[in-house]
């Protein structure tokens, strides 16, 4: 015969243990769930990077294009390109548009200071200090990259980003082609007007457009290229600025700068890829 404060005991006991099973599968379930995400998010990280590599490919062969109406220039101009998976938004820029670190006349690397720096003392500074690098005689050699403006002594994080956009070490021949420049560099021609800037960006590039005298002259002072366009039997040097939303509602975005160069035995060469962290936005 069982008595009551035993039978009180076995209550407690049971209590016990369907506390405990119940700990248990909920742990064992947290456990799964979590997994699940993991696998969810390294399968959606696949995805975004194959869909921007995809983005990519889609890119040079539209800037490789044989067909002059259907090919794109590389002047800033955003593209939207559909895929079974999503969708991306593409931008190229031609590096000539930019002004290179290495090769530009040093009137016109004193204005890309002037005008990223956000006063003229850091303008001195950052611009003497550029010098000592690069000034062959004073034991400076190139950048490889322009992300080594992030090393100047004393650099601001909104003056790093408005060179960044700005400079570029693939355009060899030195020459800025106002062309392929949007209006950012355009502003930093030395003796160029506000309203010469406006005729330019308005031309959109036009080949018979013919710059009036006074930018020509500035054109001629700062090194500029006043009648310049893409060469198809030359490397094309250009930024690729791309962003893909997948179906799930996961997003990514890179940053590449690829070589062209159809008449080579490798048409395509990836020489910088920037890639952050892939996001899901909440619906």
């Amino acid at each position: 015969m069982i008595r009551s404060g035993e039978r009180g005991i076995a209550l407690v006991i049971v209590l016990w243990g369907v506390t405990l099973l119940a700990l248990l599968a909920g742990g064992l379930a947290s456990t799964s769930g979590l997994a699940v995400r993991r696998m969810t998010h390294a399968i959606e990280s696949a995805q975004a990077h194959a869909a921007l590599e995809t983005a990519a490919a889609a890119a040079e062969l539209a800037l490789a294009d044989a067909d002059p109406a259907k090919a794109w220039r590389p002047d800033g101009t955003p593209h939207r390109v559909a895929f079974d998976f999503g969708e991306a938004e593409i931008v190229a820029s031609s590096e000539t548009g930019k002004i290179d670190l290495n090769h530009a006349p040093p009137v016109l690397l004193r204005s890309l200071f002037d005008q990223s720096a956000s006063s003229s003392a850091e303008a001195d500074r950052l611009f003497s200090a550029f010098s000592a690098w690069t000034t062959p005689g004073l034991g400076g050699r190139a950048l490889l990259a322009v992300s080594e403006l992030a090393a100047l002594p004393g650099i601001t994080v909104s003056t790093y980003h408005r060179l960044l956009r700005a400079s570029t070490v693939h355009n060899e021949s030195g020459r800025l082609d106002w062309r392929m420049a949007d209006a950012d560099t355009l502003s930093m021609i030395p003796g160029l007007s506000s309203q010469a800037r406006a005729g330019l960006l308005a031309a959109n590039g036009r080949k018979d457009y013919t710059p009036d005298l006074a930018t020509a002259q500035a054109f001629a002072a700062a090194g500029v290229m006043e009648g310049s366009w893409p060469d198809t039997a030359r490397a094309l040097y250009v930024t690729l600025e791309m962003a893909v939303r997948l179906g799930s509602g996961a997003t990514a975005s890179a940053e590449a700068i690829v070589r062209l160069s159809p008449r080579e035995q490798h048409p395509v060469t990836i020489l910088e890829w920037h890639e952050p962290q892939w996001r899901k936005e909440e619906k």
